[in-house]
Formats: structure tokens, sequence, C-alpha cells
């Protein structure tokens, strides 16, 4: 439920879809099989959730509690096709328990970002319900893209982001990152793009998944790094400030040249920040290898974003030279009483101190959670409870 909160608020958030499933008449089906067989019945549902949901890195599978199962996925725009895929991996790993009557009932919905997740929830609710009252092993789709005024082929798309960089109607963001004890760590800066000289400046949610299917996050990338570094010059009182590279960027060769090349004929380098999600970065683990040691003796600190849902990789960041982490806010909403997540939480902090990284939570919402991350050893946050009150 946090990951799927972060999902549909998170500044850079591209919606995605929920599935939700749930094995049929379950506690009827305790009384026939009995709960040995309805516990592996309950494993199988598992496998073929997971089947799905680990062809995509950012998707999470997971029981939410006796007979439902949920998988979220984001940046998926149309999950028909997935849900097929996935409604038939379930009943394929159900059959041997259930070969003669239902045991499957699916419902899953897509949803563009700032969706309130109480709406997504109770729309695929709804879709479940639907199917639960056919009997009958099934799906339901249901599309929050309600009232969507957004470009509908590629070809547009690509024809606004071009027209934004060759127009520059191309601006940063900025919130800061503040340490634990009120002084500011660096600003950090999403990208925006207007795409008519009198339109609105649209969210990184609203373009980069488009972009990454149009490979056009280089140009993205390093447009954003070019203005970091004029604010920079700009600005020779700021602490620092960061900016994220896209997973699909890194992975070119000429991207990181052309990186390289810019960053050592700029000034301000030293304050400069870049950061790759985690789930990019080990996915193309020798691609994020090869910037980091590009990136060397240039001067701006390197770290991760959306830290925490592969932790157990943590050891491959060793010789890397990384500076700092930045925890997915999933880990610490709510973590002033979460005593789960704080033991976590002060593990990862441990270790990740042990080999030399900064750790940022981020995403914090409420002064409580703040107070909390001073004593599971965290180094700074951002989020709406941070106050900006630095320059």
């Amino acid at each position: 439920m946090a990951r799927l909160r972060d999902t549909v608020q998170a500044e850079q958030s591209a919606g995605g879809a929920v599935f939700i499933a749930r094995v049929a008449n379950l506690a009827t089906v305790n009384q026939s099989l009995g709960r040995k067989d309805t516990d592996e019945l309950l494993r199988a549902f598992g496998r073929g959730l997971l089947s799905i949901s680990e062809r995509y890195p950012d998707a999470l599978a997971a029981r939410l509690n006796g007979a439902d199962f949920a998988m979220l996925v984001p940046a998926l725009i149309a999950p028909h096709a997935v849900a097929e895929e996935l409604f038939a991996a379930l009943t394929n790993e159900a059959q041997a328990y259930l070969p003669d009557s239902a045991s499957t009932w699916l419902g899953c919905g897509s949803f563009p970002p700032g969706v309130e997740m109480e709406a997504i929830l109770a729309q695929v609710d709804m879709a479940l319900a639907a199917v639960e009252a056919g009997g009958a092993s099934g799906l339901k789709v249901v599309d929050l893209h309600l009232g969507d005024d957004a470009p509908k082929s590629s070809e547009e798309w690509a024809k606004l982001i071009h027209r934004a960089l060759d127009q520059k109607w191309v601006r940063l963001v900025s919130f800061p990152v503040m340490s634990l004890d009120g002084k500011l760590v660096h600003r950090e800066c999403p990208l925006r793009l207007m795409f008519d000289e009198r339109g609105e400046w649209q969210p990184a949610g609203k373009f980069l998944p488009v972009a990454e299917r149009l490979k056009l996050t280089p140009q993205l990338d390093l447009a954003a790094v070019a203005l970091g570094l004029d604010e920079l010059e700009a600005k020779p009182q700021l602490t620092g400030l960061a900016i994220n590279l896209s997973a699909s960027s890194i992975h070119l060769p000429e991207f990181r040249a052309d990186l390289q090349r810019l960053l050592k004929r700029r000034a301000g380098t030293q304050r400069l920040w870049l950061e790759v999600a985690e789930s990019g970065a080990l996915s193309h683990f020798d691609a994020f290898t090869a910037l980091c040691v590009d990136l060397r003796g240039v001067g701006c600190k390197l770290g991760l974003e959306h830290f925490g849902r592969q932790f157990s990789e943590i050891g491959r960041l060793h010789d890397l030279g990384l500076d700092y982490i930045k925890v997915d806010g999933s880990f610490v909403r709510g973590l002033d009483g979460n005593v789960g997540n704080q033991a976590f939480l002060k593990g990862l902090s441990t270790i990740a101190h042990s080999i030399g990284l900064t750790v940022i939570a981020e995403g914090v919402t409420n002064a409580a959670d703040l107070a909390a991350l001073a004593k599971v050893g965290f180094d700074g946050a951002t989020g709406p409870a941070v106050n900006d009150t630095a320059p």
C-alpha cells in the first residue's frame, strides 16, 4: 500500500496499473482440500504472480490477506495484455488443485498520476466484485485515464519533446534535501517541459515514460544537467544540486561520453549530484559501473535514488565509489510506528555507512517520521515535512 501511494504521489510518477487477484471461494476450498493443499494452492498463486511481476524491474507482487494477492506495475499504461497473461498464469498454477471449479477472480486498472489511491482501489475492487458475482474464473479491467488529453501517438510525442528541446522550453524545479540538523545538503531538481509557449509546465512523469520508449532520454538528461550547471554557476552560494539520469541513457556509451565532455568543460561540477534509480542501475549494472568509472575525477557526486527494494544487492555497490543513497519513501512512510521498518532501516544505514555512503530518506511526510530517521541512523531527508528554509 505504501508503494502504491508513492507511485501515485511521487514527483516523477507516471501512474501505472494495479492488479488484485483473489483465490475463488477460499473458505470452501480450505474445507474441501484441507490446510496443507490449500497452503500449496496459495503458494502456487504467489508463483503465478511472480512469474509476471519479474518481467518488470519496478513491479511489486504481494499478498494482501488470506485470499487476495496484488501486483503493482508502475508506468504501465495499457494493462489488458498483462492482465490476460496474469490470469493465464494464475489459472494454470491453480489447475492442479481446482481442476473442475472456479479458481481465479482478477480485477485490474490503470491510472494516471494524481488519482487518489483510495479511488484506484475502489475501482479495482468493483471490477473484482463484478467478476466474483459471475461465479466462474474471470477478469475485468477498468481504465482510470478519463479525460486524458495527452498526445495519442508516438509521433505526436516525439514532435512535442523535440520542439520543447529546440525552443528551450525546459526548466528545473527545486526541492530541498536537508540534513537532520537542518542544513541544506542540496536541491533536488527534476525536469519540466512546456509543449507550447503559453502552455503549462509538464512534470517528468508525464513525458519520461514516453521518452524512454522513443529513446529520447539522453537529450533530456543532458539538457537537465546543463540547466543544473547553469544554476550552480549563477548561484555560487548554493551548496549542491541533484539531477536524475535515466537508466536508458546511461546504458548508451555515447551518452556517457557526451556527459563526461559536458562536465569537463563546465564549472560547478563539485556541487553537482547525479543519481540513478536503484532498479535501473542494478538492471544495467555494467553500464552503471562504466558511468562510475567515467565520472571519477570529474568532481561530481554520484548516488542511487529509490533505494531499498533490492537491498540484498548492496554488496555490489562496495567498489563503485558512490557517495550516497536515497531510500525509497515507501520504507519511510509510517516509520514512527513501524518497528519492522525501523529495524530494517537501521541495518541498512549501518551497512551503507560502513561502505562510505550518505543515507537520505525520500518522501518524508510528517514530523514524527522525520524525527524517527535520526534514531535509525539516517543523515538527511527530503519530502513535504522538510522545511524549505535554505537559499
